[in-house]
């Protein structure tokens, strides 16, 4: 998104407006807290609109969909597309009140209905909003696989077995808990709605069935014993520190290890482009020490990895290959009003202004940038050993990216599972609020095609594929890397 820098105009008020201005402040910095006091945590999803707020929301969304999208209908038939907004028009009007909490959920599936992972109705805002206030959440983690959910810890200590698997959860069943929530998550593949089910878990649950404060779970224990247990609702705060507790290499943006003579691994948990400078100074310092080291063998942990700029990876690149390269072979965008006006990520104001003058000249509002390859910059601390890239269905969007260019252009090996995202994809979204709920929408804008020119319509394939197991992982084997491992200091897989 467009950011102002901080090197602005300095504005001298007059006295007077100062003394308003100092009033203004002082009054919004003291009211919200009364106001924090007297809102209950479940006022936030609870608040509601009416028919006609909803229906105003949902013609919005539409809108947006259509005129924003670079190919709204590029799996849906259109046809099918209105069909099920028409059916989705008669329930919103059919209704004369709902929550905040309900208009997502019968919004949300309608947008994942595109399958497009970058395009998407989210509730993050408002769980951060209830959470803030105090609001309880689920205090366990799973693991969704197709047709099950797993419990792989509580947030509290209990007698529940690692890897049981959930049956029900207050009454619901296993089965239409784990249908519901990805009714609600945008995916190309069902991995990476499994993987975000996951990780957001609380997120969708308190979406879909609204707060609780206990939750009574029926479970399998991994020796086929039925059991059940009662576990009270936990604040947020104590649920991210006991996942940090669990699995502390993904808890921080980058980490770099020495896990066996001559081989060093680099956990990369994000390409944010908000922390360019930061990762360009770990890059240096890390690679510096590498080569210190005489390593000849690194793995790189993409696995957790749900991307960020490709400006942020391009650094990474140029750290351990040599070769030319690009991120894709070819970018289509459309510049509709909505990017054009502000809502795009990725476009600074010249190049708003004159697309803008552009499309208002031609009529075209769609670009296709074909790309050359390029050699990455000279680095002094640049790898030159044996590169492996571990990932999973939880690697997403740049992360994809970075590992379709590894792929392409056989840079090094891919170890592990299919990538959650696909290898060409949508992606770079507008992002907007929907009217009268204040929901977010993302829109992908434009159209990647994979750094080998083609779309097998897959993520990024392994070169050495092998199975996750989470509840080993958290019992201290870790399969993947463990395999990675073997393969750089000569071992058999």
């Amino acid at each position: 998104m467009w950011r102002r820098s901080g090197s602005g105009i300095v504005i001298k008020p007059f006295p007077a407006v100062a003394i308003l201005l100092v009033l203004a402040a002082f009054t919004f910095s003291v009211n919200p807290v009364y106001g924090s006091d007297r809102r209950k945590p479940g006022d936030v999803i609870s608040r509601r609109l009416d028919s006609e707020e909803a229906l105003e929301d949902l013609e919005h969304l539409y809108e947006q969909l259509q005129t924003v999208h670079m190919d709204l209908y590029f799996s849906r038939d259109k046809a099918a597309a209105e069909a099920s907004y028409g059916q989705l028009r008669e329930k919103v009007e059919e209704k004369r009140t709902r929550t905040l909490r309900e208009l997502y959920t019968s919004l949300a599936p309608f947008v994942a209905g595109f399958n497009d992972a970058h395009t998407s109705l989210t509730f993050y805002d408002e769980f951060t909003e209830y959470t803030d206030l105090g609001g309880g959440i689920i205090p366990f983690y799973v693991y969704l696989r197709e047709d099950s959910i797993i419990l792989t810890e509580t947030v509290a200590e209990t007698e529940v077995p690692l890897g049981s698997t959930v049956l029900s959860v207050n009454g619901l069943s296993a089965e239409k808990i784990l249908e519901d929530v990805l009714n609600l998550i945008s995916y190309e593949r069902k991995a990476w709605g499994l993987a975000m089910g996951s990780r957001l878990f609380p997120i969708y649950v308190l979406s879909l069935y609204g707060p609780r404060e206990t939750f009574e779970v029926t479970y399998r224990t991994p020796d086929g014993v039925k059991e059940e247990v009662l576990l009270p609702a936990v604040p947020l705060e104590e649920y991210n520190e006991k996942k940090s507790q669990l699995y502390p290499r993904y808890e921080g943006d980058w980490s770099l290890e020495f896990v066996a003579e001559d081989v060093a691994l680099l956990t990369i948990n994000t390409f944010a482009g908000s922390k360019k400078k930061e990762f360009r100074d770990f890059l240096e310092k890390s690679f510096r020490e590498i080569q210190a080291n005489m390593t000849g063998n690194l793995i790189i942990d993409l696995r957790k990895n749900g991307g960020g700029s490709t400006n942020v990876s391009d650094l990474l690149y140029s750290y351990v290959s040599w070769k030319p390269y690009r991120n894709f072979a070819r970018v289509e965008v459309k510049y509709s009003d909505p990017v054009l006006m502000g809502g795009g990520g990725g476009l600074n104001p010249f190049s708003r202004a004159w697309e803008f003058l552009r499309t208002r000249f031609t009529g075209d509002n769609v670009v296709v940038y074909e790309n050359d390859y390029k050699k990455p910059p000279e680095r002094e601390y640049r790898f030159d050993g044996d590169l492996y890239l571990l990932v999973g269905r939880s690697t997403f969007s740049t992360a994809v990216d970075f590992a379709a260019v590894i792929k392409d252009l056989e840079a090094g090996t891919i170890v592990g599972q299919e990538t959650g995202g696909l290898a060409t994809c949508f992606g770079d979204t507008y992002r907007a609020e929907l009217p009268n709920s204040g929901l977010s929408l993302r829109i992908s804008y434009k159209h990647f095609v994979r750094t080998g020119g083609f779309d097998d319509g897959r993520g990024v394939l392994p070169d050495v594929e092998v199975s996750h197991d989470p509840i080993a992982v958290l019992n201290g084997t870790d399969r993947v890397l463990n395999l990675a491992i073997s393969l750089a200091v000569g071992g058999t897989t």
